[in-house]
């Protein structure tokens, strides 16, 4: 058994200068490998290595990456196989530095980096290249086998609106009991724009005893067909068939059946983070915040922070509210307005939950767009043209235990002509 690291080569702040292993430990694993033809090596790492010198002399091999104080016991449980491993691969595992997506493009000139990759990255861009990984995405041995039975749809076709369980049975072929992770692929056939071979859209793991076998049941939904749409800033499935894989890894794919969307699928975004390219090129200076210095209004607040701070134009200064129950913080334009985006600037404070409403007299409230998956710090918010007078954001669930909820700034714009 060999134990080898890419030890102090890579960390926080810096990269490691090549795929090979630190220290002349390539020739160690050969060497050992020569004398001892059931060599195991257990790999300490943070990112892939090349594995060209000595995979093809040994037998086994243990990817650990960084276990933590607990590793040792965990890799011996393995290794002496009290427990039967069950983990997949979260990562491609290339054969050489060159078959990377980022190859060429990293480190770039003047640390300056082009991400020419676009969405090729992992095994998105293995497939797409037709480059064979060393060990694909999702992968991982066991000592035990499974068998994957035929699959199985809830229905045919799936409505925009509707799902489609996906079932299969497992059996486990082997004298070990163990856990295995099937992982469901979506294929579209006929794309209409540049698109992944497949991208994985679901998994499930399940324990089975020697000759236990057991159904596994993944959802479907429209969205998991969908691409983004630029132009149309929302998710899109065009309708027609696509390609449901189910296998072990991604490369190692054991049924599929086909689904039919019935017509096509759209959903709006009205939620991003503060980047640009993904809201259209607005920006906090593309034009003006129209709720800058105008009346706003709070459900409470903490101590001197009032809601008019958090539309004074300054991100220095921040609305607190109190704790508990939902929350509110409301503007009023002063006359109606065109509006389509909401820049929320949260502190420490921000909202998991909320949902952006408009009024035209400060009583009645339409949801324009809500979430449950607030991410903090700065968010656009973007939804169809709306006339409002008002516009409120109410919060409803904290992203910190028993906190309340904090803006710097609530900035409102309008349509663009």
């Amino acid at each position: 058994m060999v134990f080898v690291s890419t030890l102090n080569t890579e960390g926080e702040g810096h990269d490691r200068p090549s795929m090979a292993l630190p220290n002349n430990q390539d020739a160690l694993i050969q060497a050992v490998a020569a004398v001892n033809k059931k060599t195991i090596v257990v790999l300490n790492n943070g990112t892939p290595v090349d594995m060209r010198p000595w995979i093809d002399q040994v037998p086994g091999l243990l990817e650990a990456w960084y276990p933590g104080q607990e590793g040792g016991n965990a890799i011996a449980s393995i290794l002496f196989g009290d427990v039967n491993p069950s983990g997949k691969l979260p990562t491609t595992l290339g054969a050489r530095r060159e078959d990377y997506p980022d190859f060429g493009n990293f480190p770039g000139v003047k640390n300056r980096v082009a991400y020419q990759e676009g969405i090729y990255v992992g095994y998105r861009h293995f497939d797409k290249e037709n480059i064979a990984p060393l060990f694909p995405f999702g992968f991982g041995l066991s000592y035990t086998t499974f068998e994957y039975g035929p699959l199985q749809l809830s229905q045919p076709t799936l409505d925009p609106q509707g799902k489609v369980a996906v079932s299969l049975d497992v059996k486990n072929t082997g004298s070990r009991a163990g856990e295995e992770i099937v992982e469901l692929y979506i294929h579209d056939p006929s794309p209409k724009i540049d698109k992944p071979v497949r991208e994985l859209k679901g998994f499930a793991k399940i324990a089975l005893a020697p000759g236990e076998k057991k159904t596994v049941s993944i959802p479907v939904t429209p969205r998991d067909l969908a691409y983004f749409d630029v132009p149309g800033k929302q998710w899109k499935a065009d309708a027609g068939d696509y390609e449901i894989q189910v296998g072990a890894s991604s490369r190692d794919i054991r049924q599929k059946a086909n689904v039919h969307l019935a017509s096509t699928f759209t959903e709006a975004v009205p939620l991003s983070v503060d980047q640009l390219a993904l809201n259209g090129g607005f920006g906090k200076d593309a034009d003006v915040d129209i709720a800058a210095g105008k009346t706003a209004q709070a459900s409470s607040m903490v101590d001197t922070f009032g809601a008019e701070n958090a539309i004074d134009a300054d991100d220095t200064t921040h609305w607190s509210s109190q704790p508990g129950g939902p929350q509110w913080l409301a503007v009023d334009l002063g006359k109606t307005a065109t509006i389509d985006r909401v820049r929320l600037f949260w502190t420490e404070e921000y909202a998991l939950g909320y949902a952006l409403q408009v009024s035209n007299d400060g009583n009645t409230w339409t949801d324009v767009a809500k979430t449950s998956k607030g991410m903090g710090d700065v968010e656009w918010v973007r939804f169809a043209p709306t006339p409002a007078r008002w516009v409120r954001v109410l919060a409803n669930q904290p992203g910190k235990k028993d906190a309340g909820y904090s803006l710097n700034s609530f900035e409102v714009y309008g349509a663009k002509e």
